[in-house]
């Protein structure tokens, strides 16, 4: 995959997805999954940056949310690239590592059906938000992006009132 490093912030509301197909009528989706990078993302966690990858279908926020779990390539982390989108755990949607839903209002809600795995801090937790946010928001059918935690509370709502449900 190659690697593009355009500093871009969560709040970039560009369409980068193309479609092709192939011979055999399979059709695929250019995208971009943004991860954290070293070290500008360690100052600043609302920063990420795009690197390419190919869908195998149109199920590309799907695709993009998989591809940050798994996180970067081995040649994208000696770049320093990073993810902060980690799971664990026992699934409670039939194995599934999450689901994603996208609205007619163009909200897509991210529920993880594992444990969610925050290492430790506001800093870390607001780099796998950014991340998250501006790997959906690329896409022109989501302007609004909910996360959920396995028990379908507001993840990263550290006031407790599930605010991110309330629009």
């Amino acid at each position: 995959s190659s690697v593009t490093s355009k500093e871009t912030s969560t709040t970039s509301s560009e369409s980068s997805t193309s479609t092709s197909s192939s011979t055999s009528s399979t059709v695929s989706a250019n995208v971009k999954v943004y991860f954290s990078k070293n070290p500008t993302s360690a100052t600043d966690p609302s920063k990420t940056f795009a690197v390419n990858r190919v869908s195998p279908d149109l199920g590309v926020a799907k695709y993009v949310i998989g591809e940050l779990i798994k996180g970067p390539t081995a040649g994208e982390t000696a770049l320093g690239y990073f993810t902060k989108v980690k799971v664990s755990g026992t699934s409670n949607c039939g194995g599934a590592s999450f689901t994603v839903t996208i609205s007619e209002a163009k909200k897509a809600t991210l529920k993880f059906c594992k444990d969610f795995v925050s290492e430790g801090g506001v800093v870390s937790d607001a780099q796998a938000q950014s991340e998250i946010q501006a790997s959906l928001t690329q896409f022109p059918t989501i302007t609004k992006v909910v996360i959920l935690d396995k028990e379908g509370n507001c993840l990263f709502d550290q006031s407790g009132l599930n605010n991110c449900l309330s629009d």
